[in-house]
């Protein structure tokens, strides 16, 4: 399989190759404790005239890219049209053929850093 879209597209998909499983998490049940939600960060408070709110959107930001990797961003000033035209986007590229896809690859990218 050369990608998820294709290994969920596979007609006669009998099992999850074990690269795709993450072996250590498996067995866990999904919680919905507040404190395991993703965290959500206010991107407004940056510019907050209050130090003190600047500083806590500040260790929000810093305890969700040490913890979690990644969170959810709100109040970016990003227009929902331009978000939702990423998304549509996106979606005709990963419906792409593997081909159609290959025309996108950059080359050498890798090699001039």
């Amino acid at each position: 399989m050369n990608s998820v879209k294709a290994l969920a597209e596979s007609p006669n998909l009998s099992y999850i190759p074990s690269i795709y499983i993450n072996s250590a998490n498996s067995t866990e049940p999904p919680t919905s404790d507040l404190q395991d939600a993703i965290p959500t960060i206010d991107f407004s408070l940056l510019t907050s005239d209050n130090p003190k709110l600047r500083s806590q959107v500040i260790q929000e930001l810093d305890f969700a890219c040490k913890d979690w990797g990644f969170f959810q961003v709100i109040n970016h000033g990003v227009p929902e049209s331009l978000m939702n035209m990423v998304i549509e986007k996106s979606k005709e590229f990963f419906d792409l053929r593997d081909e159609e896809k290959k025309e996108f690859e950059e080359n050498g990218v890798l090699d001039q850093l």
